[in-house]
């Protein structure tokens, strides 16, 4: 969490750095905001990059006694996850089976990558699929790194086109590739 508050505080920073002089809104922007947040979708920073905010009594699932944030925090970046819309978010990990992890001698599938845009100046096209259906039934009972990809994550991605007139932005589901 503390590294997203200080990259999104950065990127504040430097767009208004950027835009000094020029008349502009600092937080009229198109970026990209991607990486492995290791955690799920439910988890705070996914929280902070889809609402804007996140509140000292936010509390990760799975962690109801941990605290998050020491303060409150909020950005006014517009941002939606790429994969958001789509009904089962894709598994972007595959951890190989571990008798001292807690998830034993199954493999354990996750989705701790995350693609998030500035909505109101993008819109995705398309997004690409990280388990094919032949990847993840080789996957299936080893797990990942294996033979056929050198890490524990796929690649993730997608193709976004830049919105010219925000009053015309349709919400459109992206194409699965």
């Amino acid at each position: 969490m503390a590294q997203t508050k200080k990259a999104l505080d950065s990127l504040k920073r430097q767009v208004q750095k950027d835009q000094k002089g020029r008349g502009t809104d600092s937080e009229k922007v198109a970026f990209i905001f991607a990486g492995d947040f290791n955690e799920e979708a439910d988890g705070a920073v996914c929280h902070l990059l889809n609402t804007g905010s996140i509140e000292r009594c936010f509390r990760a699932p799975g962690w109801p006694e941990t605290e998050v944030t020491k303060a409150d925090y909020s950005h006014n970046f517009a941002l939606s996850d790429l994969y958001g819309s789509m009904c089962n978010r894709p598994h972007t990990f595959c951890a190989p089976p571990e008798e001292s992890g807690g998830w034993g001698s199954q493999v354990l599938f996750g989705s701790v990558d995350f693609v998030f845009y500035s909505r109101e100046f993008l819109r995705p096209v398309s997004v690409r699929q990280p388990f094919t259906p032949e990847q993840t039934n080789m996957t299936c009972g080893v797990g990942i790194p294996s033979a056929w990809h050198f890490s524990d994550h796929v690649p993730i991605g997608g193709v976004l086109e830049f919105i010219m007139d925000v009053e015309t932005l349709k919400q459109v589901a992206p194409v699965v590739v």
